[in-house]
């Protein structure tokens, strides 16, 4: 292999890992993940819908996406898109999907076993063939169309369950997700973990934004400032979570389960709509799996 081969494949390998995280570090920032993680205080259809609701169509999406072929995933994604039109997020998220859909289709590509691959398509067609010093990496000999193919197939399955993930947290309130889990019987174990998923995930932006901007200030260059954020960040977060700790044993979660509301939480008929909507598609759509017309793996097609 001559020195111009060498280039070129690490070339591809910086680039593969790089692209990432200019998107997630530049394009995005700490103030874009920010903002894809606070609620946003609008008056959509999601805002009106049980978070109880939110969290069973999540669960489906989840389902369905990951036993269907790789289109269900993408059209999932699509309509899921439509919603953060009037959240005003819609550049923000088409950036984190890029960063996400990217990510995993070079990370499979470059990773998955040949053997798999010819399972699923019976044959490779070769577009690069890295240095043998690469699988030292981990890195397979060949790079393949088909293996881009998978790499994209699996990362549609998990893009609409992003999508929705984000629209959770842009559309609903901790109080309104502990309010509605408690009401519904849902175990306390459960209502504090997604409570504290919906709490610290927005914190750790915001903590870290703001430490940033603090060694900017002090005329750190931006690259640095970035490094140096994250010790004082992680500080933050353990205090944070030790008093998040001491709160939940003291006052929110204690052992009685008994909880009163101001207003009376129930599903409306929206509500029970969408959700009887959601179960018969999922239905439908392991049904079709069963039968072989939807393919379960990943493949062309």
């Amino acid at each position: 292999m001559n020195l111009v081969d060498v280039v070129i494949s690490w070339f591809f390998v910086i680039f593969g890992a790089s692209f990432p995280l200019y998107l997630l570090l530049v394009a995005i920032g700490i103030k874009g993940f920010e903002q894809l993680t606070h609620y946003v205080e609008k008056n959509t259809i999601m805002h009106k819908v049980n978070p109880l609701t939110k969290l069973i169509i999540l669960l489906l999406i989840t389902i369905v996406a990951s036993q269907s072929i790789w289109w269900i995933g993408f059209m999932l994604g699509l309509i899921g898109l439509i919603f953060f039109i009037p959240l005003q997020r819609v550049r923000l998220i088409i950036l984190f999907s890029v960063t996400q859909i990217f990510g995993m289709t070079w990370g499979f590509s470059v990773f998955t076993p040949p053997s798999l691959l010819l399972e699923i398509f019976h044959k490779l067609n070769v577009i690069w063939t890295f240095p043998s010093y690469f699988q030292i990496m981990g890195y397979v000999p060949d790079l393949t169309i088909q293996a881009l193919i998978y790499g994209f197939q699996v990362s549609m399955r998990v893009w609409g369950m992003f999508i929705f993930s984000m629209l959770v947290l842009l559309t609903t309130t901790t109080s309104q997700m502990i309010n509605a889990l408690s009401k519904f019987k849902v175990p306390l174990g459960i209502t504090f973990a997604v409570t504290i998923a919906m709490i610290s995930i927005p914190r750790i932006f915001e903590t870290a934004d703001t430490a940033y901007k603090i060694q900017v200030m002090r005329g750190e260059k931006k690259i640095i400032a970035l490094f140096q954020s994250i010790v004082p960040t992680t500080i933050f977060l353990f205090k944070n979570a030790k008093i998040t700790g001491i709160s939940a044993e003291t006052r929110c979660f204690m052992e009685s389960n008994s909880r009163t509301e101001l207003d009376e939480i129930k599903l409306s008929e929206v509500d029970k709509i969408i959700i009887s909507l959601a179960i018969i598609l999922t239905i439908v759509d392991l049904y079709f799996v069963a039968i072989g017309l939807i393919p379960a793996i990943p493949l062309h097609g």
